[in-house]
């Protein structure tokens, strides 16, 4: 007899993850195929959810995330 497979829910454990990893900011573009992931996000309250227009956007707000939390060490 074939054995069942459990349904992959990728962006539930993507969120997990994020989550068991403490990240407190998450950016995006706007994609149709990460639409579930995003929305969990977006109802966490813990998360900063920025959408970006470019991915290059997304460079200067990791940055700027990681100076941040490197000033606060200091």
């Amino acid at each position: 007899m074939p054995r069942m497979r459990t349904p992959i829910d990728w962006p539930r454990d993507i969120h997990k993850m994020l989550r068991v990893n403490a990240v407190r900011q998450v950016s995006y573009v706007p994609d149709a195929g990460h639409k579930r992931l995003i929305e969990l996000c977006h109802r966490d309250k813990k998360l900063t959810v920025v959408s970006l227009t470019t991915e290059e956007e997304g460079i200067a707000l990791a940055a700027g995330a990681w100076l941040g939390a490197s000033a606060r060490r200091c």
